[in-house]
């Protein structure tokens, strides 16, 4: 997902060539890349593709337990129908708390790397 997104983003940097549309240099900490709406619907596509996954692993243990196959599938599925909802207001958030954003960042890091380090490493060695 990662390369469609670098990819498409690299296409719409060289499609910037009139004095209508702006791209600013990489160097720039404040970076406005115009990105076209095919990389965006994209992106989403592959979002919505990594969800499917997502869903499986809710899915086949409430299988597992005794929820009928359907049902299982509908939770599964329910419960990755919330990121695109809460991927917007996470944008929105973004953009009104700009500046503490490097901080919530590093926090979020540090907490996958102590999850990693507590949890992941030590079964992993079992």
């Amino acid at each position: 997902m990662v390369g469609i997104l670098k990819k498409n983003v690299t296409r719409s940097r060289s499609q910037c060539t009139d004095s209508s549309e702006y791209c600013k240099s990489d160097t720039s900490i404040d970076q406005h890349i115009k990105i076209s709406s095919k990389a965006c619907r994209n992106l989403a596509i592959g979002i919505g593709i990594q969800n499917f996954p997502e869903g499986l692993a809710v899915a086949l243990p409430l299988q597992a337990s005794g929820f009928s196959t359907w049902k299982s599938l509908w939770y599964g599925q329910l419960s990755g129908m919330v990121e695109p909802i809460f991927g917007v207001l996470g944008a929105l958030a973004v953009s009104y708390a700009q500046p503490a954003l490097p901080y919530a960042l590093a926090f979020a890091a540090g907490a996958m790397i102590y999850v990693v380090i507590d949890d992941i490493i030590p079964e992993a060695n079992t």
